[in-house]
């Protein structure tokens, strides 16, 4: 473990732990770092004790993540996902939420014009059948297309790029990705006592969950889970600003 990577998490925990101590009257304190000793049975990110009550919460971090070299298209795609969701409105009856993989967003700006174009048809020729909570893969550009709602006019973009998560992943798929990654961990605080929380930092804002459709899609995701799969985790946590944090478990 890096300290610059050590860093970077606490620059998430510690605006974490402020948000969640001031909305629940409670003291928590980074106590610890037991992924950094290699004989700790824990293995998560951080231990955090609440000064006034000693009850200990064990933290993992896990993050958005994609090469340098992708990084540099992130303007470019927040832009094109803006473009889509402009042309897109008042042409869908209902509200709906698109997932697209971050390289179909990030092609050469000379082919943009016309996959834009092919993009906005595909998925107004989905939407014309869907009903209600109905979700499809539209596989010519990797869309996971979700109706939310029988009101409105939009669609709310965000885009998947996650390590592990597989082509075509909608956000089911990479919570579950996510929540399996974690879980020896978790299991381990557990039965150590201790509460569980994971923290998910989309630091890139890839998955624009600042969108209201977005965060609702993504909370649908978790709800859809078996509860046994979730039975080590405690909260699940969303940051997608510096200190803007979204509870996604109940």
């Amino acid at each position: 473990m890096t300290n610059n990577k050590k860093a970077k998490e606490r620059k998430c925990l510690n605006p974490f732990l402020l948000h969640y101590n001031q909305i629940n009257n409670s003291n928590y304190k980074e106590i610890s770092t037991p992924d950094e000793d290699p004989e700790d049975p824990l293995n998560v990110d951080f231990l955090c004790k609440d000064l006034s009550t000693e009850k200990i919460i064990a933290i993992d971090i896990l993050g958005f993540h994609h090469s340098e070299n992708l990084a540099r298209g992130d303007n470019f795609v927040r832009r094109n996902m803006h473009v889509i969701e402009k042309e897109l409105k008042g042409k869908v009856r209902g509200n709906y939420f698109a997932s697209i993989l971050y390289n179909v967003l990030n092609c050469a700006r000379k082919e943009w014009t016309k996959r834009k174009r092919k993009i906005v048809e595909a998925i107004i020729n989905e939407a014309k059948s869907m009903k209600l909570g109905e979700k499809r893969f539209i596989k010519a550009y990797q869309i996971n297309l979700s109706k939310i709602s029988d009101d409105g006019d939009m669609v709310g973009l965000g885009n998947l790029f996650f390590s592990g998560a597989g082509p075509g992943a909608g956000l089911s798929e990479l919570i579950n990705n996510i929540i399996e990654k974690n879980l020896k961990q978790f299991k381990s605080a557990k039965e150590c006592g201790c509460g569980t929380f994971l923290l998910i930092d989309d630091k890139r804002e890839l998955l624009r969950a600042d969108h209201p459709l977005v965060l609702r899609d993504l909370r649908d995701s978790i709800a859809s889970i078996p509860s046994q799969e979730l039975r080590y985790i405690d909260h699940i946590f969303l940051r997608s600003r510096k200190t803007n944090f979204s509870k996604l478990s109940n």
